[in-house]
């Protein structure tokens, strides 16, 4: 998760705004830090429902961020819910 990783040297807080993950609510997250690799980015789309929280994320350099971006876009626009059935 992003919040572990805030000991990583130029770790900062892009954005932080509302979303949504299947029509329900969620929060997603950028940030960026330094890595031998050199800069690392990470984004989260995290929501809870119904006591379980589901994140989908994203890591890679920079430099491949765009195209890596529009296949996370991708997989949030595919992504659905299991339909959760209570018993009484």
């Amino acid at each position: 998760h992003i919040e572990f990783r805030r000991e990583k040297p130029g770790f900062k807080v892009i954005a932080r705004e509302p979303a949504t993950l299947d029509g329900k609510a969620a929060v997603r997250i950028k940030v960026e830090y330094d890595s031998p690799a050199g800069s690392t980015a990470e984004e989260e789309i995290v929501s809870l429902r119904s006591g379980i929280v589901y994140n989908i994320g994203l890591r890679t350099t920079a430099a491949r961020y765009q195209g890596d971006r529009e296949q996370l876009e991708t997989i949030l626009r595919g992504f659905r819910f299991w339909k959760i059935h209570y018993c009484s």
